[in-house]
């Protein structure tokens, strides 16, 4: 009995067989043009489900000037880099600034050039200094913590100028941020002038070649302070951190600057 069922498997995979070989070479064909145009769909998909202009991310952005309710605000003239506007792809998140600097966690559209916001957070920053600083510094933080923002759809767009390339960002009620990757700013105190390693991080987020009296403060991806001191010799220990995105802010001569790292 066992003998006879195994003899029919073999039976019915043998014609199976042969009865593929017996197709007409068209059908054959039409079969591998059906796996082709199926490895091309998925090969389609994959690039809609990464569909945002590499330039969003590609670019270091400055903040060139507010339109609110239709009105132009230029941002103003400061002595040190006004902060930089970073877009990530992976986690999905932008950090940016003024004077205060704001950090928020996004979702990319898969075929649009725009996202939703889902959180934002202030992190604070150095003081602004001129009154129309300040002010301007109100208006760019209202344009972000405005708590009708979360959740909507801000739209972008990035146009190629002769020598710089300008990134204009359109909230939910038309209002807009627009930036040039160009810093509008100077500074004597900027990232380039600091090497911060490693990163990503398991223990200790080192500085090379620190100058003195540099003091340092971090902050959560929610905006809470975890730890602030002296920079020490040994490098600021960040073993008891739990992984994931944190800001260390380092502060020197009344100066200040704001850096991104990850602990593993």
């Amino acid at each position: 009995m066992g003998n006879k069922l195994i003899g029919k498997i073999n039976f019915v995979a043998t014609n199976t067989f042969n009865t593929f070989k017996s197709l007409p070479s068209l059908y054959i064909l039409n079969f591998n043009l059906m796996k082709k145009s199926l490895v091309f769909l998925v090969f389609l998909f994959a690039l809609q489900s990464n569909a945002q202009d590499p330039q969003l991310f590609d670019n270091t952005w400055y903040l060139e000037k507010l339109t609110i309710n239709e009105i132009d605000y230029v941002t103003p003239y400061l002595e040190y880099v006004i902060e930089e506007t970073n877009f990530q792809q992976t986690p999905a998140m932008l950090d940016t600034g003024y004077c205060d600097m704001y950090g928020a966690e996004l979702e990319y559209n898969t075929t649009q050039d725009e996202f939703t916001i889902l959180t934002v957070v202030e992190m604070g920053g150095p003081a602004c200094g001129l009154i129309e600083s300040i002010e301007f510094n109100n208006l760019y933080g209202n344009f972000w913590m405005d708590p009708l923002i979360l959740n909507t759809v801000m739209g972008y767009s990035i146009t190629n100028e002769s020598n710089y390339k300008t990134l204009t960002l359109t909230k939910f009620n038309n209002d807009k941020a627009i930036y040039r990757n160009q810093s509008l700013g100077i500074n004597t105190l900027n990232k380039k002038n600091f090497s911060f390693y490693p990163n990503p991080v398991d223990d200790f987020l080192k500085i090379a070649t620190p100058p003195e009296s540099l003091h340092y403060k971090i902050y959560s991806l929610s905006g809470q302070q975890l730890k602030q001191g002296d920079y020490p010799e040994t490098g600021i220990d960040t073993s008891s951190f739990a992984p994931g995105i944190y800001f260390l802010n380092i502060i020197h001569e009344g100066e200040s600057i704001f850096i991104k790292f990850i602990k593993n």
